[in-house]
């Protein structure tokens, strides 16, 4: 096996602002390399998508403002 090549460059800086903005700001930056396969970041713990489903209103309701909510609070 050939040995593992060395990095002479230090990674770029990582903020928390970074981190919040997501996983495509972290590739556009270089933090994540372009190259990297990603599935395996997906394939544990909780899915970074879910889907539940919605509620058909009638006609005369449709459109009657609501509250909103945001995120998975069920």
């Amino acid at each position: 096996m050939p040995p593992l090549p060395e990095f002479t460059e230090e990674p770029p800086p990582i903020t928390e602002d970074d981190i919040n903005k997501g996983m495509i700001t972290l590739l556009n930056k270089g933090i994540i390399p372009k190259d990297v396969d990603l599935t395996p970041a997906f394939e544990k713990g909780a899915a970074p998508v879910t889907f539940k489903g919605i509620k058909f209103y009638e006609k005369s309701e449709k459109n009657v403002r609501r509250d909103v909510l945001i995120g998975g609070s069920d």
